[in-house]
């Protein structure tokens, strides 16, 4: 009988000792970032729901990791004729590198749609500021940076 207790002693110490072992290989396992970089991927600036008036808009975005860089437009359609403008400011720790811009003419029947393309290879700058104004009325535009 109390061969039977130090055998079954010894069995739950290996069950034991092996569940320790596992726990300690599962805690150095690396764990997944909350709120990992987007890229290179794809980050929505406007989502076509935010009136863009006369008053520029801006948002800044860093696009640390891909070597190519676009930014895809469509102002939709406007409540008036006039001229959207979209700019791309390519900087790196405030230091502006490189302005790149577009615009065209939109109306209540035409939309401007279209692609900046922002960098197309190392080394690139990785901070971006985006900014959209209309020169009347207001547009709702859809404005996506995709990295790859």
């Amino acid at each position: 009988m109390t061969n039977n207790k130090w055998q079954s002693g010894l069995v739950l110490a290996i069950i034991l000792a092996a569940v320790l072992f596992a726990g300690g290989l599962l805690v150095g396992a690396p764990t997944p970032v909350i709120g990992e970089s987007l890229w290179p991927g794809e980050a929505l600036l406007w989502r076509g729901q935010t009136p863009v008036t006369q008053t520029i808009q801006r948002h800044s975005l860093g696009v640390v990791g891909p070597e190519h860089v676009y930014l895809f437009y469509d102002t939709g359609l406007a409540s008036a004729t006039g001229t959207a403008a979209i700019t791309v400011t390519r900087q790196w720790r405030g230091v502006v590198f490189e302005t790149l811009s577009a615009s065209s003419t939109v109306s209540t029947t035409q939309r401007a749609t279209g692609v900046i393309t922002v960098a197309t290879a190392s080394p690139y700058y990785p901070d971006m500021v985006v900014q959209v104004q209309t020169s009347v009325g207001t547009i709702t535009p859809t404005i996506a940076v995709v990295g790859q």
